[in-house]
């Protein structure tokens, strides 16, 4: 009895270290400064993507319904953006992030120079599917930095992005026929104009 005592009374002693252990580089990086002046911080946990999942929503083109599905398997979004007021110097965010996130141990996907802006898209793998993607926005006067986990569909969540208007997300389009879920595996040698 004194042993399973014991024993409880660490697992519960644990169970605080064990938690924040789980918490990512990402979420360290968006709580120093998504309260800061000039930053605008937005978190979606796991709870909302489900709560978004379940809504019943009428859509003929079926797109509400695949971005549905992609909503059910998300972990984590987590966006940071930094737009300085008139005056006020630019903060390095993506280059703060590069050092915070690691962002070398991620494979850059895809890059793209548009209207002044670079958009830059990676990716972290786990096995044959996407685990984690990040994109970066740089442009003038503004800086982003996008955390997206969970078993990723890079189409569904180009298509998410665009329904929600979120700058930067619709190029993901461009990636089509790389790194799709299994669900999508059929799809996976379309082609399209690169």
């Amino acid at each position: 009895m004194k042993k399973l005592f014991v024993s409880l009374a660490l697992l519960m002693f644990s169970i605080p270290m064990v938690v924040n252990a789980q918490e990512t580089a990402m979420d360290k990086f968006y709580e120093k400064y998504a309260a800061e002046k000039g930053f605008t911080g937005v978190s979606v946990s796991p709870e909302m993507f489900e709560m978004l999942a379940s809504m019943q929503v009428n859509d003929s083109t079926g797109q509400m319904e695949e971005a549905h599905q992609m909503m059910k398997q998300l972990t984590r979004l987590k966006m940071l953006s930094y737009e300085p007021q008139p005056g006020v110097k630019m903060f390095p965010l993506i280059e703060k992030a590069r050092k915070a996130l690691k962002i070398d141990s991620y494979t850059e996907m895809m890059t793209v120079q548009d209207d002044g802006e670079t958009i830059k898209f990676y990716v972290k793998k786990s096995g044959d599917k996407v685990s984690e993607l990040l994109m970066t926005l740089q442009g003038e006067g503004q800086e982003v930095v996008l955390d997206i986990a969970g078993n990723i569909d890079m189409k569904s969540v180009a298509q998410l992005g665009q329904m929600m208007n979120m700058k930067g997300m619709g190029n993901l389009s461009k990636m089509k026929g790389h790194y799709h879920s299994d669900t999508d595996e059929g799809d996976n040698h379309d082609s399209d104009n690169d």
